[in-house]
């Protein structure tokens, strides 16, 4: 769409490395809530 910016994350794939289960799923939400965060951050300094 004319106007809207996409930015798209390469996520961590911790499985390629061994990691499965819980920490698995831990290490990436923790890496999409950091993004989410730094991102909120970008949006508000813009409207400010």
């Amino acid at each position: 769409m004319d106007g809207v910016e996409v930015e798209r994350w390469e996520t961590d794939e911790p499985s390629a490395r061994g990691i499965e289960g819980r920490q698995r799923m831990e290490i990436i939400r923790d890496d999409i809530h950091r993004r989410v965060r730094s991102l909120v951050s970008q949006l508000i300094s813009t409207t400010s």
